[in-house]
């Protein structure tokens, strides 16, 4: 889920003594923010003073214009290296006032995203339509003119091309969220089953966020020229997803879980070939969690019996979960047992004493 962001453009406002007053009052009032971004954007003369005012807070720092290139003969201007060291993070980019008043064209402005990009800048893109365009129903077409001319040929080193599978989903959406609000990332296509009724729609709609890419059902295709595929569908899909990221080279990021045997082979078989991240639960927490599991089970290794008891939601529909299994699987390795021969899911009945090598796993499902 990505943090909203409240941004204050100061515009030709405040000299840089009333600009001192304002941001001493901000940052007084920014512990209220929580769980949001704070930036403003004074303006030039006001940027030195604010940036050290801001040290050791939650606000960052933004400029309302640069210029794309580094040095030179542009009077007036001001670089993406002059706003890095004044420890810009973000600049705004084709505000309408520049478009209409300095007459600053798409192209012009795709140089200068290209550029803060280039310097770790983050480009705050104006987009938008007039009163008029609006009126005869072309504000769509005017946006997603403005956003595919100043986006052009800003991928490769600037972005990471990113494919996500299962895009309708749980978490197809929940990633499509992520990439979307990530200045470093860019959504290059987005996957899902070929019966899918979103097939051909903006992905960015499920987010409210139109970003003109088309929902396909054609994983080659989609491939070309990306980085890598994130996929958390299922493992019948993933193997699919597997054996395309093979063919093209393309790197694979899967959380998918609920991989026969036979499956968990044909992807490590694959990693020889490609980058692969594999991993049950991408949560820092639950990471954290395995390796405290596997120490525990180092230090407890006799005398104790390993149960591993876990709860999802209704929708959940493998079990045990990745997670869980993930757990038993670190712990089994660490005792130097094979967990396909000493894990016992669910007991029922007269099942006799337990045997004290055996892991255990129940599951909960319900909410």
């Amino acid at each position: 889920m990505r943090t909203p962001l409240i941004a204050a453009n100061w515009k030709m406002n405040k000299t840089p003594k009333e600009a001192e007053l304002l941001i001493r009052e901000l940052i007084a009032k920014a512990n209220d923010a929580n769980g949001r971004d704070v930036l403003i954007c004074p303006p030039f003369t006001a940027l030195d003073r604010a940036s050290r005012l801001l040290e050791n807070t939650n606000i960052m720092l933004g400029a309302q214009n640069m210029h794309y290139e580094d040095a030179g003969a542009f009077t007036g201007e001001i670089s993406p290296v002059m706003l890095k060291e004044l420890g810009c993070k973000h600049v705004i980019i084709g505000h309408s006032e520049r478009r209409q008043h300095f007459n600053e064209s798409n192209e012009f402005l795709n140089k200068k995203i290209i550029s803060a990009l280039k310097h770790g800048i983050r480009p705050i893109l104006c987009v938008g339509e007039s009163k008029e365009e609006r009126e005869k129903g072309k504000e769509k077409q005017k946006v997603q003119m403005q956003l595919e001319s100043c986006l052009a040929d800003v991928s490769g080193e600037e972005m990471l091309n990113i494919v996500i599978a299962g895009t309708t989903g749980r978490m197809g959406h929940a990633l499509l969220e992520g990439v979307i609000g990530d200045a470093e990332l860019h959504l290059h296509a987005a996957l899902d089953r070929a019966d899918s009724p979103s097939i051909g729609r903006d992905a960015g709609e499920l987010t409210g966020a139109p970003c003109v890419v088309k929902i396909s059902a054609d994983v080659i295709a989609a491939l070309q020229g990306a980085d890598v595929l994130v996929d958390f569908t299922r493992p019948e899909a993933g193997m699919e997803y597997l054996a395309a990221c093979r063919k093209t080279g393309t790197k694979l990021v899967i959380g998918t879980t609920g991989f026969s045997t036979e499956q968990k082979q044909a992807i490590a078989d694959a990693a020889r070939e490609i980058a692969i991240v594999l991993a049950p639960n991408m949560s820092v927490g639950v990471t954290l969690l395995i390796n405290l599991v596997q120490t525990a089970a180092k230090v407890l290794s006799e005398g104790y019996d390993i149960e591993i008891i876990e709860a999802h939601h209704r929708h959940k529909v493998d079990a045990p979960s990745g997670t869980a299994l993930g757990m038993g699987e670190v712990v089994a390795r660490t005792l130097g047992r094979d967990l396909a021969q000493c894990a016992v899911y669910g007991r029922e009945g007269v099942t006799g004493e337990r045997d004290p090598s055996t892991i255990g796993f129940a599951t909960v499902r319900g909410g």
